[in-house]
């Protein structure tokens, strides 16, 4: 009788074990805790090797240069090649090529949905900080969609 007590409770240790092993590898490894997105508006490596030279010499390794994931995006809008503001941030907000002076509203005037506004649905936590107004367009690319595509030029001009 002991014997059949040890090794039932030998089992159900493996099994839970073996299941807890599985939560982990599945459920806490593959899910990041937070994301963070800098947008770096107009940051090239043209521009990345002044600053470089002026910290210590052009060997010098800034703390961006130390980040794990990092991506230089070269975008253009639906009706130019050189997008605007508006344009670029939109692209990088939403994932979809819009016209110039369009803050993530599509050619019918309808709202795309943001990044935010996808991490909201999934119950993340966002937040946005900026260095500018909150009604520049790169800021209200990834919150705002007016009716009105000139309307972030309008709110720059009265602010």
């Amino acid at each position: 009788m002991k014997w059949r007590n040890q090794l039932l409770a030998l089992f159900c240790l493996l099994a839970f074990a073996g299941i807890g092993v599985l939560y982990f590898q599945h459920w806490v490894i593959r899910k990041p805790f937070g994301i963070i997105l800098f947008v770096g508006e107009g940051l090239s490596p043209a521009r990345l090797a002044p600053s470089r030279t002026y910290a210590a010499g052009a060997g010098t390794r800034l703390n961006l240069d130390s980040m794990p994931h990092a991506a230089l995006v070269m975008n253009y809008s639906k009706d130019f090649a050189a997008p605007d503001q508006a344009a670029a941030a939109t692209a990088i907000a939403t994932g979809e090529r819009v016209a110039n002076r369009a803050v993530a509203i599509n050619g019918d005037g309808k709202a795309i949905k943001t990044i935010i506004e996808l991490a909201r649905e999934y119950g993340r936590a966002t937040g946005l900080i900026t260095d500018t107004k909150l009604t520049d367009p790169t800021s209200a690319a990834f919150y705002a969609h007016p009716v009105e595509s000139s309307h972030y030029e309008k709110r720059r001009k009265t602010g």
